[in-house]
């Protein structure tokens, strides 16, 4: 069945907080008053910045992590099998 989906964010969420300062919040909190809807593109915007830092960060976590198990499994194979 055809359907629609709508997210729904807080600007006191933790991803948008740490994200944005504290004035930028309560500028955007402003703009968007009770009742009234942020334009798409401006809330697609907004909500992009903080995912790619994050999708980053977790990018060079995994590159660390895979470095660091090659390094490992060479320093380890001199000393016979990996159990």
């Amino acid at each position: 069945d055809p359907g629609s989906a709508e997210a729904i964010l807080s600007w006191q969420d933790e991803a948008l907080s740490r994200f944005y300062g504290p004035g930028l919040i309560r500028f955007f909190g402003a703009a968007t008053r009770p009742g009234r809807v942020m334009p798409a593109w401006i809330s697609r915007l907004l909500l992009r910045l903080p995912q790619r830092r994050h999708e980053t960060k977790q990018r060079r976590i995994r590159k660390a992590l895979t470095r660091q198990d090659k390094r490992l499994q060479r320093t380890l194979a001199f000393s016979g099998r990996f159990e």
